[in-house]
């Protein structure tokens, strides 16, 4: 796996732990703290649509890698000699 998508992960990571505390900021004070599953799952319902617009806004940082080619002299051999089957199959 590649350094950068571990960064993303630990970035998605640290963001959602971030958004889950942030959701107690309205509490007054301790014996109003009440955590349960719902508060996980909105936090995950925050990071996801973020995760989503990252990937998208982040792709062309990332060059398209090239596929290698092969000489120049044998692909015209190849080439020639696909045609030459093809038109062999297309007389029977």
């Amino acid at each position: 796996m590649s350094t950068h998508y571990l960064k993303y992960a630990l970035n998605l990571l640290i963001s959602l732990v971030i958004m889950y505390l942030v959701m107690f900021t309205m509490i007054d004070g301790i014996n109003d703290f009440y955590n349960n599953l719902n508060m996980f799952y909105m936090a995950i319902m925050m990071v996801a649509p973020m995760a989503m617009l990252m990937l998208l806004m982040m792709a062309p940082m990332y060059p398209k890698e090239v596929e290698p080619r092969p000489p120049p002299r044998l692909r015209h051999s190849l080439h020639r000699s696909f045609r030459l089957h093809a038109h062999a199959d297309l007389r029977r």
